[in-house]
């Protein structure tokens, strides 16, 4: 399945951030944009509502807040007016995930982002440098 834009047209990405929730919202503008996301009518089923409930359900690894998604998922099917209680748990579980991912990308230095490229690129060329050696034996250069 597609991740698909907030509004469902289109997957979401970051050439239209306000139909993505990018991991530099802070938790204010992410729970007005899945406030402003678009939903389905009671027991609707379609590929944009499926796409939001897959992106709240792989969004935590809280059992609670898991469980809560799928019990609104099948209150959904079953004909209940839950989209706005969905987009509510939504909204708490994509802030708490930004919330922690932001913390966390705030205490890696500057000196970290470096050595981290540094030895990609060292990574990268020793891989590349296999790849030509090996081209060039099977050519027989």
């Amino acid at each position: 399945i597609r991740v698909l834009g907030l509004d469902g047209k289109g997957k979401m990405s970051k050439t239209n951030p306000s139909q993505a929730i990018m991991l530099s919202d802070d938790p204010e503008e992410a729970r007005r944009k899945i406030k402003r996301a678009t939903t389905a009518d009671k027991g609707e089923w379609n590929e944009v509502i499926e796409s939001h409930f897959m992106v709240a359900e792989n969004s935590t690894t809280d059992s609670d807040k898991l469980s809560k998604i799928r019990e609104l998922k099948t209150a959904h099917l079953a004909g209940k007016a839950v989209m706005s209680s969905f987009k509510g748990a939504w909204s708490e579980i994509t802030e708490e995930l930004l919330g922690d991912f932001q913390a966390r990308k705030s205490r890696i230095s500057e000196t970290e982002v470096s050595s981290a490229l540094r030895r990609g690129a060292m990574r990268a060329q020793r891989n590349a440098t296999e790849v030509l050696d090996d081209v060039k034996r099977v050519m027989g250069m």
